[in-house]
């Protein structure tokens, strides 16, 4: 497993835990999501990572090679709410822990 992919699972683990679906579309950007992953192909970012969490909705997370990254939650309404981003991060572990 990289260190990208460790940092995704944490990240992915996070947003499932402590935000809900109603919380993200109070707090957050909600678009489609054909358009939320149209900003996400013209940052350059791939996917890393994506789980379903324990509320039913795909958690998931892109990194780009400058080290953006975009947390996104996608509900089975084909909309996708932001639930986080940003451009500082620290990849955490390795294989090993």
């Amino acid at each position: 497993m990289t260190l990208n992919r460790i940092v995704a699972i944490a990240a992915a683990t996070w947003v499932a835990v402590f935000l809900s679906a109603k919380q993200l579309h109070a707090q957050s950007a909600c678009t489609t999501t054909k358009e939320a992953m149209g900003k996400i192909r013209e940052g350059g970012q791939k996917i890393v990572f994506r789980g379903l969490s324990d509320r039913g909705h795909l958690v998931t997370i892109y990194l780009a090679p400058s080290g953006k990254f975009t947390a996104l939650v996608h509900m089975t309404n084909g909309r996708s709410c932001l639930a986080d981003h940003g451009e500082v991060g620290e990849v955490m572990g390795g294989e090993d822990g």
